[in-house]
């Protein structure tokens, strides 16, 4: 039985009936299709169904399950978008302001994610700061999530986050101009296997701590992935205001599957001899471009044939 001397009933909170009210409209809106329907509630809401899907423990297989769990690449793609629609109307100051203010909206609604603080606090850090590099701004937006959200820092996915994110910043740069000297790759193709190698190198040694293995396989997968997944989550947002586009969501819902299908056959790695590989070949690499930019200094004749 209950026995009290008083009770008080409460109601739910005026923003947790806003959460559910943009919950209701997005689900509503979402694929009829199980698989396309379970794969959009991850991409928008970071939100797992009820449904089995194959599709993640493929991600899994293949080393790319961070394009699936919502995460500062996603809040990049809203973030552009938003640029893109409020910049011409509203000024390219005001309409960052207006697009940072909504994206906090949209991290209120699918709740505080490490992965989604961390890029929220980070594009915020250096709107307010632009004269600081993106490296200091990682650093403050770090003490800033341990000063209010400290058990966040604690979940694997913010770990992932940091680390990745300070592969590319510190190391990016640097692996695609050595790149760039030795062989042309289309601007797209180059800063994803440069951020994927810059990624992989700063968060192996932490996958081989927890889950004592590692795969290389996103290093060729992610970048055909991701484009496959920005495209998925931008007709789906185009979906949520006009008529379903059950047809096209579930043709690219398939490509997904093949590409990371085809990266889950590279066996996982058990041990940090290709770890170590791989850092020995990325070293000669720079080193290799090093003397033939020297080279090509001293061989002043060369360089207009070099450019071309």
């Amino acid at each position: 039985g209950f026995n009290a001397k008083r009770v008080r009933v409460k109601r739910r909170g005026s923003v947790n009936i806003f959460r559910n009210k943009v919950d209701n409209f997005i689900t509503s809106h979402l694929s009829s299709s199980k698989e396309v329907f379970s794969l959009q509630c991850l991409l928008l809401l970071g939100r797992k169904t009820e449904a089995k899907s194959s599709l993640s423990e493929m991600a899994r297989e293949s080393g790319t399950s961070y394009l699936l769990a919502l995460s500062g690449m996603h809040i990049s793609l809203f973030s552009f978008l938003l640029g893109f629609v409020l910049a011409p109307c509203l000024g390219k100051k005001r309409g960052r302001v207006v697009s940072l203010s909504l994206l906090l909206v949209y991290v209120i609604v699918v709740g505080p994610k490490p992965s989604l603080v961390r890029a929220l606090l980070f594009s915020t850090v250096l709107f307010v700061f632009p004269q600081i590099s993106a490296i200091e701004a990682l650093f403050i937006s770090l003490f800033l999530q341990l000063l209010f959200l400290p058990e966040s820092l604690l979940e694997l996915s913010s770990v992932y986050s940091y680390l990745s994110l300070s592969g590319i910043l510190a190391f990016g740069e640097v692996l695609k101009k050595n790149i760039d000297r030795l062989i042309y790759l289309p601007l797209f193709i180059l800063n994803s296997l440069a951020a994927s190698v810059s990624a992989i190198v700063y968060t192996v040694p932490f996958s081989y701590a927890v889950f004592k293995s590692y795969t290389f396989s996103s290093i060729f997968t992610g970048p055909l992935a991701i484009v496959v997944v920005y495209l998925f989550m931008v007709i789906s947002i185009i979906s949520l205001f006009v008529s379903p586009l059950d047809k096209v969501l579930v043709k690219i819902y398939d490509i997904l599957s093949l590409i990371l299908e085809k990266g889950g056959t590279l066996a996982p790695f058990e041990t940090l001899k290709p770890y170590f590989l791989l850092l020995f070949c990325i070293l000669c690499l720079v080193l290799l471009s090093t003397i033939l930019s020297f080279i090509r200094e001293r061989k002043r004749c060369g360089i207009s044939t070099i450019q071309v």
